[in-house]
C-alpha cells in the first residue's frame, strides 16, 4: 500500500515530503509532511463501492462545514486539478490535516438516531 501512495504523491505538487502510515482498514490512511504543510492521504480499497463522483461529494461537505466555521480536512485537488487520482483500482484523495487528540474513548452505537446520540 506505501507504494501506491508514493505513486499518488507524484500527482502533487509536493516536492519532498515523509510518509507515515497512520491507520488500515478498508482505507489506508497515510500522513504527508510536506514543506507547505501536513497533509492526510487516504488509500481506498481495490474494489470500488462508492459511485465516481463520492470525493467530489465529500469534499463539497467538507467546504460546506467550514464555511460555518467548523475545523474539517479540506479536499486538495491534484496538479491537474481532479480531485483523486486513481492508482490502478484504488482512489487516492489528498485532505488537509486538521490537528487533535487522538479518540480513545467507546465508539459510538451503529444505529442511532440523532436525538438519542
Amino acid at each position: 500500500m506505501t507504494a501506491a501512495a508514493h505513486t499518488a504523491l507524484r500527482s502533487y505538487d509536493l516536492g519532498g515530503y515523509r510518509l507515515v502510515r497512520l491507520a488500515e482498514s478498508f482505507n489506508t490512511v497515510f500522513r504527508v509532511r510536506c514543506a507547505q504543510a501536513t497533509l492526510v492521504l487516504r488509500v481506498g480499497p481495490g474494489r470500488r463501492v462508492h459511485p465516481a463522483d463520492a470525493v467530489r461529494v465529500e469534499a463539497g461537505w467538507t467546504a460546506q462545514l467550514a464555511e460555518r466555521g467548523l475545523r474539517v480536512p479540506q479536499l486538495v485537488p491534484a496538479a491537474d486539478g481532479a480531485p483523486s487520482v486513481h492508482i490502478g483500482s484504488r482512489e487516492c484523495s489528498l485532505w488537509t490535516w486538521v490537528p487533535g487528540d487522538r479518540w480513545t474513548g467507546p465508539s459510538p452505537p451503529r444505529s442511532c438516531s440523532s436525538s438519542r446520540c
